[in-house]
């Protein structure tokens, strides 16, 4: 939007608050009026009854007084002069003008002290709220009145040799008069402006404040209700741990002991060297392991450490038991943050688990390593038979691409005949480049 469109607003409420100063400030100035002249009148009237002021001075003292208090009632109470305070304080102004320059006229001639009454006259528009325009008129105006009702009722003023000078003079007050106010309504202008600004600008910093304010309570709101998440999620784990704990656990005792009197009455049925239950019981020892491990981890769940030495942790103990190879590979210059970590982890957990599942295949190569863009890449890929396309969402891979779109990442999976990969693209750490620059 241009400077002057955004002005538009302020400059009309500006016209109209000079509207309503020149409406305050004459109508005060007509009540001024009234009691400087209805002051003198009475003053003339009772105190100075048969002195200086009787005759034609206590009359227009009169007019005088009735101008104003006509000026002061119609800005008090007629509508009109809120609409157009400029145009009828023009009006009270050439009136007044016209009444103290008939009665300078008839108190005195060139040669007395009341013509230079006159000289008042053009200052008193300076400290009116008036446009250019208007100003020049009222400014002129007034003595211009002056003079005319002062020579028509003594024109043998015109006569006075020194005439030229008052007249000067008044040209030279008018126009500094017009300068001091044009100068005068320009300040006030400005900073009215410039107050419309800080205000509007305000009001925004407000509105910006209240919305601030709205997002930060409901970002308490998502705490809240987050916390209220994890807190439940913790309870579930506890139950889940339990019920493993409580069910799986017993029947796993059950299996062992049953394993247990199946082998006393084997070795008493069968001959000395003949094979027995070793491996069933490494295996349901192993179970039973597994099921502690990971009931511990429901209970107090420990975040993923170096990442190399974990996925040995995880793959050691398959590639022991099984005549499968893995190998892995990590290879990164900068140290993952706890939640990448987490995700890659989970990856190379699902992934194995897939092949040991489903695959048959003889060799698993697993890797993590740092694209050239600075991303994270984690790939399992196996050479074993593959699996239709519609195995891609089951629920372990569909848990996986929510980790990986929650840490703006992405998950593909490619298999066909020569096997499967699987992988898993994370966009550069935060924490490491942090680390780095530091």
């Amino acid at each position: 939007m241009e400077p002057h469109a955004q002005n538009a607003p302020h400059q009309r409420a500006f016209e109209e608050f000079s509207r309503d100063q020149i409406h305050s400030r004459v109508q005060r100035t007509a009540l001024v009026c009234l009691l400087l002249f209805g002051g003198a009148w009475v003053v003339g009237r009772i105190v100075l009854a048969g002195h200086a002021l009787e005759g034609p001075g206590r009359f227009w003292l009169g007019v005088l007084s009735l101008v104003s208090i006509a000026a002061w009632a119609a800005f008090r109470f007629l509508p009109l002069t809120r609409r157009h305070p400029a145009v009828l304080a023009v009006v009270f102004h050439i009136l007044i003008a016209v009444c103290a320059g008939t009665h300078s006229a008839q108190m005195s001639d060139l040669n007395g002290p009341f013509f230079y009454g006159v000289y008042i006259v053009p200052p008193l528009s300076i400290g009116l709220a008036l446009g250019l325009r208007m100003r020049i008129v009222m400014t002129v105006a007034g003595p211009v009145s002056w003079v005319v009702a002062y020579f028509v009722t003594n024109p043998a003023a015109l006569e006075h040799r020194m005439i030229h000078v008052p007249i000067i003079i008044l040209t030279g007050c008018s126009v500094i008069s017009i300068y001091l106010g044009h100068q005068l309504h320009a300040v006030v202008r400005e900073r009215f402006l410039l107050a419309r600004q800080l205000e509007q600008q305000q009001v925004a910093l407000e509105q910006h404040a209240a919305g601030l304010e709205e997002e930060v309570a409901e970002g308490s709101r998502a705490v809240e209700h987050l916390s209220r998440v994890l807190a439940s999620s913790n309870l579930e784990r506890a139950d889940v741990a339990r019920a493993l704990h409580d069910d799986l656990g017993q029947l796993i005792v059950g299996v062992r002991m049953e394993l247990e009197i199946l082998e006393r009455k084997l070795q008493r049925l069968s001959e000395p060297g003949e094979p027995r239950f070793e491996h069933l019981s490494t295996v349901v020892e192993t179970l039973d392991r597994s099921v502690r491990t990971f009931i511990d981890r429901l209970r107090d769940p420990k975040p993923v450490g170096d990442l190399g030495e974990s996925l040995e942790e995880l793959v050691g103990p398959l590639r022991e038991r099984s005549d499968l190879e893995i190998t892995t590979a990590v290879g990164l210059r900068l140290p993952l943050d706890a939640a990448a970590r987490e995700i890659m982890y989970r990856l190379v957990q699902e992934a194995v688990t897939n092949v040991f599942k489903h695959a048959e295949a003889s060799r698993v190569d697993i890797s993590i390593l740092e694209g050239p863009d600075g991303s994270v890449i984690g790939t399992v890929k196996d050479d074993g038979r593959g699996f239709a396309d519609d195995a891609t969402d089951g629920l372990g891979l569909r848990g996986l691409r929510e980790r990986a779109r929650a840490a703006s990442g992405s998950l593909s999976v490619e298999s066909g005949e020569g096997g499967t990969t699987v992988q898993l693209t994370l966009p550069a750490p935060v924490a490491a480049i942090a680390e780095a620059r530091a």
